[in-house]
């Protein structure tokens, strides 16, 4: 049975951020990071559907609030600071155990972004 935590982290800039990990019944070392769009959220129903698929087959999923949106601290929304929150999920994931981090992004940008990364 497939169950999920929210939880709270920080950026390097020290603004809040929270997100929820999807954990399947079987431990995995794998995680795929769910990251929203401009004016949008980890809530978003096609966020909650993915993670839920990819749970039941295995894989966990953490998706996130971006600074400025949801339930994330009210900040300015700028690329810079949305690639120090992506930053900051990558490694909160390393320091939970998962070895294999992959990215979903609801927009192309997320690919120029990674490779910055």
């Amino acid at each position: 049975m497939a169950n999920f935590k929210r939880i709270e982290f920080f950026n390097k800039r020290g603004e809040k951020l929270v997100g929820i990990l999807h954990l399947p019944a079987t431990k995995s070392n794998v995680v795929y990071i769910v990251v929203h769009g401009f004016a949008s959220n980890k809530d978003r129903f096609r966020f909650r559907k993915i993670a839920n698929s990819l749970t039941k087959i295995g894989i966990s999923t953490f998706r996130f609030d971006l600074g400025g949106s949801g339930e994330s601290q009210e900040r300015e929304i700028t690329v810079s600071a949305q690639v120090d929150d992506l930053k900051a999920a990558i490694e909160l994931m390393q320091k939970r155990g998962f070895k294999r981090i992959g990215l979903i992004g609801e927009k192309s940008r997320w690919l120029g972004i990674l490779i910055s990364i």
